[in-house]
């Protein structure tokens, strides 16, 4: 990918990001935690170059490379859950399975 479509990758998911926490500013609808997951996918969208899909999170990401048998997402997940281990038991597991139709067409 050359520089001129990452940038232009950035400048889409900046515009994403800026228009769906205005549009839940706007309609009072969404919560903090929805904020944090739109700034997580947001976040990967940047690491991944534009690579992931769209609205996914990191810890959803990290449990599809483990699936898939990558070392990098043995050692994500396990990172992310010690992370989230006093508010939630196996974090990644749950936010794939809360965003399976991001991956419905690999099952």
């Amino acid at each position: 990918m050359g520089p001129c479509r990452a940038r232009k990758t950035w400048l889409v998911t900046m515009i994403y990001l800026i228009a769906l926490i205005a549009t839940a500013v706007l309609l009072r609808e969404t919560t903090t935690l929805d904020h944090w997951i739109a700034f997580d996918a947001w976040v990967l969208r940047i690491l991944t170059l534009g690579k992931s899909k769209p609205g996914e999170t990191i810890s959803a990401a990290a449990w599809d490379m483990k699936l898939a048998g990558k070392t990098r997402g043995h050692i994500l997940v396990a990172v992310i859950n010690w992370i989230f281990k006093v508010r939630q038991k196996d974090h990644c597991r749950r936010a794939w399975e809360w965003q399976r139709h991001l991956y419905e067409s690999k099952i």
